[in-house]
């Protein structure tokens, strides 16, 4: 989630620096393909990764940014400001009205997990 998020707000700025629509997303992508391959291979290390998923969700995903590159340039400029400003508002609705939900951090189950399990080992531990 974290990447997609950082990814809607690095393109305006992007977009901002660049002046240029077709660039902006191409350099997005770019950064966000670098964070996603330093992510991913973490998270593949630590067996965190369903390669099942992958195997069957990639191959669309890479048509579709092949396809994405070859016809940006054949798109009007207004009509890729008009993508990035839709793609941007829906994900402010999506945000406003789908607040993320906090979750526990792992370290607090691992301590809880002690906790309980030290305490429940000391409540079977015989008594002299």
């Amino acid at each position: 989630m974290l990447g997609l998020v950082l990814g809607t707000l690095r393109l305006p700025l992007i977009v901002l620096a660049t002046g240029n629509p077709v660039q902006a997303s191409g350099t997005n992508i770019a950064v966000s393909a670098a964070a996603a391959g330093a992510g991913g291979l973490r998270h593949a290390r630590e067996g965190r990764v369903d390669w099942y998923v992958v195997a069957w969700m990639a191959p669309p995903s890479v048509a579709g940014a092949i396809a994405g590159a070859l016809l940006a340039d054949e798109v009007a400029v207004s009509v890729l400001y008009g993508v990035i400003a839709a793609v941007l508002a829906w994900s402010g609705v999506d945000l406003a009205f789908r607040p993320i939900a906090p979750r526990v951090r792992e370290r607090l189950r691992v301590l809880r997990g002690g906790v309980l399990a030290s305490s429940s080992a000391s409540s079977e531990a015989p008594s002299a």
